[in-house]
């Protein structure tokens, strides 16, 4: 459990790469991008990580993270040490970490995030108030599922104050939380202020909106958590089925009324993680992917 499962490093800064349909594990981090512009990762299978899942650590603009999917690493799913320049995109990613840190936020400029399914909690959930936000999931897998814990120690000269209410930077809703039992839902300015629900929470910090409390137990038609099941919503009575807003380019096409919320549209083509199989092309194939 050591070193990297795919590893690209420039000492300038390279461009154009793409990391797609690996399957990886056993390693430290399983893929690292340093120093990387314009670079796709997609429909690659990583789990059982002593460290990180997928790092563009030290990387500049448009950066895409797609249909991934992350399980049981160690530390965090995906590391943001730092992001230099923004937008990076995370999109459609199944990611998972048994307990907090999903995310290393260390430093980061904007992001999008769109169409993810989250299992774990958010120890640093500040960081996500400089991102456009629609149609994921956070599903709990601590108590609470944001808090907003301060660690700016990686790079203390690049520190950026904590933003605790909406500015400029933000626009997150359409959003679906998981409640996965009683207690604190939200803690925040540096877990001084306790939110025991959506609607408060909402009103208090200006986002999430429309955003909507949901049931794991409930959405998904097989809420088992492996590095090969898909996470996908069950048929019948769903609150996370058209719940969540359309995105020119990113989320408009789409089964139904609206996007679904989290990875997997509901009746469309499953995604494909890992090595390929025969003629199956991830990214021609994919509801998502249709423009």
């Amino acid at each position: 459990s050591t070193g990297e499962g795919v590893q690209l490093y420039s000492s300038g800064v390279s461009s154009g790469h793409v990391i797609a349909y690996n399957k990886i594990t056993r390693f430290a981090d399983a893929i690292s991008v340093h120093q990387n512009r314009n670079t796709d990762i997609y429909g690659n299978q990583i789990w059982d990580l002593a460290d990180n899942g997928i790092e563009p650590d030290d990387s500049y603009e448009n950066i895409r993270v797609w249909g991934n999917i992350v399980d049981y690493v160690a530390t965090h799913n995906l590391s943001f040490q730092p992001q230099r320049v923004g937008p990076w995109y995370i999109l459609y990613n199944q990611m998972t970490r048994d307990g907090v840190n999903l995310v290393k936020w260390r430093v980061q400029d904007r992001s999008v995030f769109v169409g993810n399914t989250f299992i774990g909690a958010e120890s640093q959930g500040q960081h996500y108030m400089r991102s456009f936000m629609r149609n994921n999931l956070f599903i709990r897998g601590g108590s609470p599922i944001w808090n907003s814990t301060d660690n700016s120690d990686a790079y203390p000269t690049w520190y950026r104050e904590s933003m605790w209410t909406a500015n400029w930077e933000t626009d997150i809703d359409y959003n679906g939380y998981d409640r996965g039992g009683s207690g604190v839902f939200f803690k925040w300015v540096d877990n001084t202020q306790n939110y025991n629900s959506l609607s408060t929470w909402s009103s208090a910090i200006g986002i999430d909106a429309n955003s909507m409390e949901v049931d794991a137990d409930v959405i998904f038609s097989n809420y088992t958590v492996t590095p090969t099941n898909s996470l996908e919503l069950s048929f019948g009575s769903n609150a996370a089925v058209d719940a969540g807003r359309a995105v020119p380019n990113l989320a408009d096409f789409y089964i139904g009324a609206a996007p679904d919320l989290g990875a997997h549209e509901r009746g469309a083509v499953s995604l494909h993680y890992g090595p390929r199989n025969g003629t199956q092309l991830h990214e021609r194939e994919l509801y998502w992917a249709k423009h």
